[in-house]
């Protein structure tokens, strides 16, 4: 770690005038902001004070003593200006209630009657009254000998007005403002929800509380605060109205296709519903599955997300899709502010928060038959990120049935063409949600889950493979799985997981993060050689270029169990659980047909070059035993695949990797001459085959191994040693073909 460098006196007094001077400056901006108008109302008035206290004086000197005449026409003056400003005053008046009354069409009737009477702008228009009437008087009072106080008076009373006037027309735009009357009724009900809150926080405070134990529920059940609001059912009517005026100019304004304003009155709705669970508290009862309880339930909640049910199908029978899509928001917003609920200790059914999935889930699944995908991919992600909140706030066995919805969503895709981008959607959430839940560093079990997602990904993927048809130009499955499955997206499971396995070998030992994640990993790859083994055998039968995507997937996932069981971090339990399933994941390749037909499509995509590359990375890693079992299933499909002639030469390019592999002395069992004779015993080679592949070995060993730019075998061929390369191959052909070993060995290329 480098050091810091120590602050000299003088920066260090710099510094504390620097943090003081902007501490200064943002005290001021709020004081500015939070009271601008008493500080601009007292700024005026010591600014008239402090001008008729300097110029009042001279002034009066220099005019002197007025005559009668003029003494008349000020009087007159003044009375006119007086009556002139009451009767714009009840013009402006009379412009403001017509204002208000053009707009009364858009928002409720009881929230129409509550803004037009809206105290600060009676108060501005009673204020120029006053002010005009004592303009009006001044005539009154005026006399020959005092003239310049009245005068300024009557100019200060003038500017006042006409402020008056424009704070007026102002607060009148203000009232008319659909976000100004959002934010009106927001802070009505939280002024009226706090003060229920600290009514409750007293009560709890005078109360006489048992002592009870640290771990029992009631240690943070706030029981007394339950009981006032059960003595006072009406506490929530506020928020209630508050809630009703929201939902009407949401609905209102999305007829009139202004989605900002149904935004705004979508936050209110939350900014309500913080405030309501921060006044309830920790008064809150979850479901338990044994017992039903009148508490349960919460007539708050529950009518908001009713609402929000009726009018998402108003926006579906209109075909408003940025409506439907606003509804599904504030639904899913909900239910991650209901996963803040605390239930106390035993509350993990995070009851109200499984509820607003429920309705979102429905919601949803009603646009369906709408012919809606882009709706319908808004609420996966939704859905997805409802699940991964549950992650993070302990509502974990929620998520199977959030996952067996999204699931169900994904189908869509197969039953129509057109909602073919749903599913596409679906597998890259269903993805992110694997790695949200191996990354989680929550201490609950998360088997169930991950084994439950698992399971949902199985059966979306068995499902489009029966259900659609696939070619190597369209690669229609390969699209659909990609989030999942695919070798090639960066942003696919496979890429995350295998950046977070390297992050993992980095940790240290003593990292508890890194060994909570490997738990996950191994809890997640538990009997998950079961799910890819049916896959894999429906990918076959399908006859889907799938299958590079499939066995690519099962031995850069066998790599990966592998390498996390010689991590730093990971324990022994886990070690051993880890490479058991490694193994077992890699042995799922076994089940291959080895019929003709299908050994020729799976020449295409190189098998055995898979398990080369599989065998040599986990020998890097160090995980000797699945290496082996992975040098020996190589040698298994060598001679299953080879004994049939399809033009790619799978047994000569099988048996290069044998020679690499037994250049290894760990992996030499595996791929040892015993073992060759065995498989040619168990998998017979026509002699014609073995015959010509020997003498393909024996040409090979004639030529350079100068293949350092291309990948896969060739490339290990050239790094390896000449005449230890060139010993174990030709030892392979004398195998393969004994009778031919001493045959000269013809040219590759034919001359």
């Amino acid at each position: 770690m480098e050091s810091v460098p120590l602050q000299t006196p003088k920066e260090h007094l710099r510094q504390r005038l620097r943090c003081s001077y902007y501490e200064g400056q943002n005290r001021a901006l709020g004081l500015w902001f939070r009271g601008w108008p008493a500080l601009l109302f007292m700024f005026g008035i010591g600014l008239a004070a402090v001008s008729y206290w300097v110029v009042g004086p001279a002034l009066q000197t220099e005019i002197g003593e007025l005559d009668k005449d003029r003494l008349t026409a000020l009087q007159t003056l003044l009375v006119t200006v007086g009556g002139s400003l009451i009767g714009a005053t009840a013009v402006v008046s009379a412009m403001v209630v017509y204002a208000l009354q053009v707009n009364v069409e858009r928002m409720p009737h009881a929230l129409f009657r509550r803004l037009s009477s809206d105290l600060r702008l009676m108060l501005a228009f009673v204020g120029t009254v006053l002010l005009a009437c004592l303009i009006a008087s001044l005539a009154m009072v005026v006399t020959q000998i005092e003239v310049v106080s009245s005068l300024f008076i009557a100019l200060w009373s003038l500017i006042l007005v006409l402020i008056l006037f424009g704070y007026a027309y102002r607060r009148t735009l203000d009232l008319v403002n659909p976000s100004f009357q959002l934010n009106y009724i927001v802070k009505q009900a939280q002024q009226d929800l706090a003060r229920w809150g600290n009514f409750a926080d007293k009560a709890f405070r005078a109360a006489a509380q048992p002592t009870v134990a640290q771990d029992s529920p009631e240690s943070t059940f706030d029981a007394p605060r339950l009981k006032l609001f059960l003595q006072f059912p009406q506490w929530t009517n506020s928020a209630n109205e508050s809630l009703f005026y929201a939902a009407s100019l949401a609905r209102h304004y999305a007829s009139k296709g202004d989605f900002g304003v149904v935004n705004a009155a979508y936050s209110a709705i939350l900014a309500i519903h913080t405030s309501y669970l921060r006044a309830k508290g920790n008064t809150f009862v979850a479901a338990n599955g044994f017992m039903d309880s009148p508490l349960i339930g919460d007539s708050f909640i529950s009518d908001t997300l009713e609402s929000l049910r009726q009018t998402h199908r108003e926006a579906i029978t209109q075909g408003n899709e940025r409506y439907m899509v606003a509804n599904l928001q504030v639904l899913a917003k909900l239910a991650e502010l209901y996963l803040r609920i605390d239930y106390g200790p035993y509350g993990t059914n995070k009851t109200h928060a499984n509820l607003a999935a429920h309705y979102l889930a429905v919601a949803i699944k009603e646009v369906l038959p709408q012919n809606r995908p882009d709706v319908l991919m808004q609420g996966v992600r939704l859905l997805s990120h409802h699940a991964q909140c549950c992650i993070e706030y302990g509502g974990a066995d929620h998520i199977p049935e959030v996952t067996e919805r999204i699931a169900e969503i994904a189908l869509v895709g197969i039953v129509r063409e057109d909602h073919f981008p749903v599913t596409v959607c679906t597998m890259e959430e269903l993805g992110k949600l694997s790695l949200a839940l191996l990354t989680s560093r929550q201490k609950y079990d998360l088997r169930f889950p991950l084994h439950e997602l698992r399971g949902d990904i199985q059966n979306v993927a068995l499902l489009l493979l029966k259900n659609t048809k696939d070619s190597a130009l369209g690669n229609r499955h390969s699209q659909a799985l990609a989030g999942y499955y695919s070798a090639t997206s960066q942003s696919g499971f496979l890429a995350m997981l295998s950046e977070l396995a390297n992050q993992l070998l980095q940790a240290e030992a003593d990292n508890k993060d890194a060994e909570q994640i490997i738990r996950n990993i191994r809890k997640w790859s538990d009997q998950l050689y079961q799910t890819q083994k049916e896959l894999l055998l429906a990918v076959v039968e399908a006859q889907s270029p799938f299958v590079f995507d499939m066995i690519y997937w099962i031995t850069h996932v066998t790599q990966i169990l592998a390498a996390l069981s010689a991590a730093p971090a990971c324990i022994d339990h886990n070690r051993e659980n880890l490479e058991k399933d490694a193994t077992w994941l890699v042995c799922v390749l076994s089940w291959l047909p080895d019929d003709k037909d299908s050994v020729a499509r799976l020449a295409h995509y190189q098998v055995h070059e898979r398990l080369f590359e599989c065998a040599m990375q986990l020998y890097g890693h160090g995980c000797f035993n699945v290496a082996k079992r992975a040098a020996s299933l190589l040698l298994s499909w060598a001679f299953r695949a080879g004994r049939y002639q399809n033009g790619w030469g799978t047994l000569e390019h099988a048996m290069y990797c044998v020679a690499v592999l037994s250049l290894r002395p760990e992996l030499q069992a595996a791929v040892s001459h015993d073992k060759i004779q065995e498989m040619m015993g168990k998998y017979p080679v026509p002699q014609e085959i073995l015959d010509r592949t020997a003498q393909d070995i024996r040409s090979k060993v004639e030529s350079p191994f100068q293949s350092r730019m291309f990948p896969g075998i060739e490339h290990e061929m050239s790094q390896e040693d000449p005449e230890t390369l060139i010993s174990a191959l030709t030892k392979i052909a004398n195998l393969l073909s004994p009778h031919t070993a001493n045959d000269p060995v013809p040219s590759r290329f034919g001359h």
